[in-house]
This record gives structure tokens, C-alpha cells and sequence, in this order.
């Protein structure tokens, strides 16, 4: 059950984490990497004209469960290969002494053609890109809860008891953007710079899932049977949704099929600005560089299933959590009808984008070396329905930066209570990089794993140094 919790989670999100590219996106060269974090960066970007061909983000972080140093050492020996999956791999933070709540947030992107260029001689910016994109956030959950779906509610100690989880969220989303970026220099005073961008998008939605609790009391009677005594239950989803299938690449098969579907549409946009303090009156370069954004601030619009509504419950229902376990969402759907009461449908329903406010600070040690920092902080906007979340990261980067060469060691922590190091490598047009070395290169307790990549043509000059 612990190998297929993991699988569950890997394939929900696949198809497309906090602050995307961290690393990247503070480099005087992150190109649309850098839009992407705030839209002023394109009257910026060191590079005059720059194509963007492929690019691929994967992140996953939560504070309940993790994989320890046994599976990182016989991934190296090669030892997992010629043996099953242990339980020893795995590990998690239930104490029934210490009770207390979980999150759990996993986030895919996959970048896709892009062009970003300098207008105006060097006074404004455009870019236009697009992305699929994938969020699958878990938050407030009661760890007793959490336990028992991690044991597949086989966790005897928690069977027959009387528990309760008053506020949790589970929702997905995944989705297609098309935008168009415009920045402008609004200030080029003595050593004084203001650059100001917008980026408005146009989304078409993917599959959309979300189910909010309130007063919710249960008792796992057994593996396969659980008592709901009181229940206020939001579950909706889009009409068609259908889980991903498990096999050898059904993952990559899953994000070709989704790119017909669009149940869903809507707009957001993103605003930004940057600040620079320049190194002398007449130079191009800066000392200090101060940015704050605001990103995907919008929501998009399903058609909702007919058996997408509220649910509630006056009096005790046995449900069959065999009906769950499957993933099939139309026995999950008639479970819901059969066992609680129901308000009517809304003929549409809303799914918030994840929206958040960034600020940074970059400082010009030298020609070749920068220290970064960045506050990135979800915004948890009110929404009559669901909408996916990200997560709350502080950072500081190190890096050298060279005309063909970048190297940056991003720190951060988040509020999960996490910190690690990670590594991105820049040679020309290529960047490949993680949050999470320590996770890589053998940490013994590790609760978060991401890895980015992305190819880049650029074309021009140079902006002089």
C-alpha cells in the first residue's frame, strides 16, 4: 500500500511547487524562467532575443510521511532492481501522543514554446509562452486520518475509535496557459531604474477535483468498512474527470490525451516591477536589484458533474471504502449519493489558480558573483469553491555567473518546517537543477524531492557589461 500511496500521488500530478525554477529564476540569464517569477524581467533579460524550446519542472513536499536513506543507498547499489519494494523505504510522523495536522503538495510544469525579446532600444520587453501545469495539494489533515490511508486502513490501533477531521482540502488541477508579457522602463534616472510588466493569460482547464470537509466524525470499522457519524462534505469536479491509469507509461500517454480536454476556461494575470540601483550613472549593470510580483491571480470556470454537490449528514452511514480504494470516479460518485444527503447541483463551479506575492533582492558582489534572496508567499485568496495552493518558501542563493556558464546553490526553507540545499547548472542554453540535493545525494529522512530542466536558443548580443 505504501509503494502504491506514492505511485497515487506521482501519477495524479503527472502530465504537466512552490516558486518554479528556484535557482533559475534570479539569474541575470533566466530568460522566460524569469517572466514566469515576475513579468518585468523581460526588459532585463541579459540576453537580446532569446526561443525557448522545451522545459520540464516536477516538485513534491509534505510534512506526514518521507523515504529514508535505505532506499537511496540500494537505488545506488542498484539493489532495489533485484528486489521488492520494502517497507523499510518508507517512513512517517504519526504519534498517537502527538496529535496534530499534515499537508502535502505536489506540482508538475511542462514549459512550451517561447520567445522573449528587448524592444524600444532596451526600454521595454515582450515574451509570449505557454505551459501545462498540475497541482495536487492535501492540506489540514488530521495525521490519524492521514495515518490510516497511508496503511491502506489496516492500521489496527486506529480501528474502532472514535475520530475526528474538521478541515480538510484535497484538490487537483491541472491546466494549459497562453499568455503575452509587455514590460516597460518607466525610470532611468542618474543610477536609478524602474522597469514595470504585466502578463495577461488565457487558461483552458483540465481535469478539476476538490472535496472540503467540515465536522467530520468517523470510526474505521475495518479495512474495507468505515462508520460516518456526522459529515458536512463540498465534492466537486469536472464533467469527464477520470483518474490517471497505472501502468508503464501511462503517465506520459495521460498528458497527450488531456491536451484535447478543455472543460474549463478562464483568464489571470501576473503584475510585476524591479528596481535597480545601477553600478555607476552611464553603466547598464547593477548593484542591487529589488523585485516584487504577483502571479497567477484568477481562477477558471468548470461545467460541473451532476453529481458534483454538497453533502451532509444527520445520522450515521457505512460506507465501503472499497468504493475509494478503486479511484474510479464514478463509483465514488454514487457512493456519495447512496449513503448522504445532498443540497441541488450548480450548473458551474470555480477552481482558484494558485496565486502568491514575491518579493526579491539580488546584490552584485562582483562581475561574476550574486547573492539572491526571495520571499515567496501564497495568497489564500476567499473562494466559494476549491482552488489548488502552493506552498510558503524563503530563500537565499548564491552564484557565478559567467557569459556561458552559471552555477547557483539555492537554501531555502518552507512552512512545513524544511530546509535543504540545491544545485543549478546553466552551460549556454541549457539549465538542468533541484531544491533538493540533499534528497538526491543521500539525507536519511527526506519528506521532498524536485528536479527542473529546460533547453533555451538565444539569439543576439549580449547586453554590455
Amino acid at each position: 500500500m505504501k509503494l502504491r500511496f506514492f505511485v497515487l500521488f506521482s501519477l495524479l500530478s503527472t502530465g504537466v511547487f512552490a516558486q518554479e525554477f528556484l535557482g533559475i529564476s534570479q539569474s541575470r540569464y533566466a530568460g522566460i524562467q524569469g517572466v514566469y517569477a515576475n513579468p518585468a524581467f523581460s526588459t532585463l533579460n541579459q540576453m537580446k532575443r532569446e526561443i525557448g524550446s522545451l522545459g520540464y519542472e516536477f516538485a513534491f513536499s509534505n510534512n506526514f510521511m518521507g523515504i529514508n536513506g535505505t532506499l537511496l543507498n540500494d537505488l545506488r547499489s542498484l539493489t532495489i532492481y533485484t528486489s521488492s519494494f520494502r517497507d523499510s523505504y518508507t517512513y512517517d510522523n504519526y504519534s498517537p501522543t502527538a496529535p496534530g495536522q499534515s499537508n502535502f503538495i505536489m506540482n508538475t510544469s511542462i514549459q512550451g514554446p517561447s520567445f522573449t525579446t528587448r524592444l524600444l532600444k532596451e526600454r521595454a520587453g515582450f515574451s509570449i509562452y505557454t505551459r501545462r501545469r498540475s497541482y495536487f495539494n492535501v492540506n489540514n489533515i488530521d495525521n490519524a486520518f492521514f495515518k490510516q490511508i497511508y496503511e491502506g486502513f489496516k492500521y489496527k490501533p486506529l480501528q474502532n475509535v472514535n475520530l475526528e477531521d474538521d478541515n480538510f482540502e484535497f484538490q487537483f488541477m491541472n491546466w494549459k496557459e497562453m499568455a503575452a508579457n509587455f514590460s516597460l522602463r518607466v525610470l532611468n534616472v542618474d543610477r536609478h531604474r524602474l522597469v514595470v510588466g504585466v502578463t495577461p493569460k488565457f487558461i483552458l482547464g483540465g481535469n478539476a477535483i476538490y472535496l472540503k470537509s467540515s465536522d467530520f466524525n468517523y470510526t474505521v470499522l475495518n479495512d474495507s468498512t468505515i462508520r460516518v457519524r456526522s459529515a458536512g462534505l463540498e465534492f466537486s469536479h469536472s464533467s469527464g474527470f477520470s483518474m490517471p491509469k497505472i501502468g508503464i507509461g501511462s503517465p506520459f500517454s495521460q498528458i497527450f490525451q488531456d491536451l484535447s480536454q478543455s472543460p474549463g476556461t478562464g483568464y489571470c494575470f501576473d503584475l510585476g516591477a524591479f528596481y535597480e540601483f545601477k553600478t555607476s550613472k552611464n553603466a547598464d549593470v547593477y548593484r542591487l536589484r529589488l523585485g516584487a510580483s504577483l502571479t497567477d491571480a484568477g481562477s477558471i470556470r468548470y461545467k460541473e458533474s451532476i453529481f458534483s454537490r454538497d453533502f451532509y449528514l444527520n445520522d450515521s452511514a457505512t460506507v465501503n471504502l472499497n468504493d475509494f480504494k478503486t479511484l474510479n470516479v464514478n463509483k465514488i460518485d454514487t457512493s456519495f449519493i447512496t449513503n448522504f444527503l445532498s443540497k441541488p447541483p450548480a450548473e458551474y463551479f470555480s477552481m482558484r489558480l494558485p496565486t502568491a506575492f514575491q518579493l526579491t533582492a539580488d546584490f552584485r558582489l562582483n562581475r561574476w558573483m550574486y547573492v539572491a534572496g526571495s520571499a515567496f508567499m501564497p495568497l489564500d485568496v476567499p473562494e466559494r469553491f476549491g482552488g489548488v495552493k502552493q506552498i510558503r518558501r524563503f530563500s537565499v542563493t548564491p552564484r557565478l555567473e559567467f557569459e556561458q556558464i552559471s552555477i547557483m546553490l539555492p537554501y531555502s526553507s518552507n512552512n512545513y518546517d524544511q530546509s535543504n540545499l540545491g544545485f543549478a547548472f546553466r552551460a549556454k542554453g541549457m539549465w538542468i537543477g533541484t531544491n533538493d540535493l540533499l534528497t538526491l545525494f543521500g539525507s536519511n529522512r527526506q519528506q521532498s524531492l524536485s528536479f527542473y530542466i529546460a533547453t533555451k536558443f538565444p539569439i543576439g548580443l549580449e547586453r554590455a557589461e
